[in-house]
């Protein structure tokens, strides 16, 4: 349950980020502060996992939103040249039904209709073991 706040960068802004490893300048950190609540250690930390994916978005009429995620792979290597990146493939898809708190009596109709198992999910976590460096059960 909840909401997806978006925020766009000027082309200036993903420059630097992208360059930079996330390292961001006082100056473009104040920026982003005015549009964001994210602590200033998280721009100076280097980046640990790199996750790509397809989505696919669905909304219904009264705004219950299902994505499915698909081709999911991980890197522990960063390079701003995505390429050259050693990528792990996930051999699953990760359907999400995101809704509003007073939309749960409908979505939870709506689940019961498809043949899928209800689990938390974290593609950090699942990152993290096709990687080796955790252990997901």
């Amino acid at each position: 349950m909840g909401e997806k706040e978006f925020f766009f960068f000027d082309i200036n802004q993903i420059k630097q980020i992208t360059k930079s490893n996330f390292k961001l300048t006082t100056k473009t950190y104040d920026q982003l502060k005015k549009k964001l609540d994210i602590p200033l250690y998280f721009f100076g930390s280097d980046p640990f996992l790199l996750c790509r994916y397809e989505r696919e978005y669905y909304i219904n009429e009264i705004g219950i939103r299902l994505t499915i995620d698909k081709n999911i792979s991980f890197s522990d290597k960063i390079s701003l040249n995505l390429k050259d990146s050693n990528w792990h493939f996930l051999p699953k898809m990760i359907v999400e039904v995101k809704f509003h708190d007073y939309l749960l009596s409908n979505a939870v109709k709506g689940l019961r209709k498809l043949p899928l198992k209800a689990v938390r999910n974290s593609k950090y976590v699942l990152g993290s073991a096709v990687l080796g460096q955790t252990i997901y059960v």
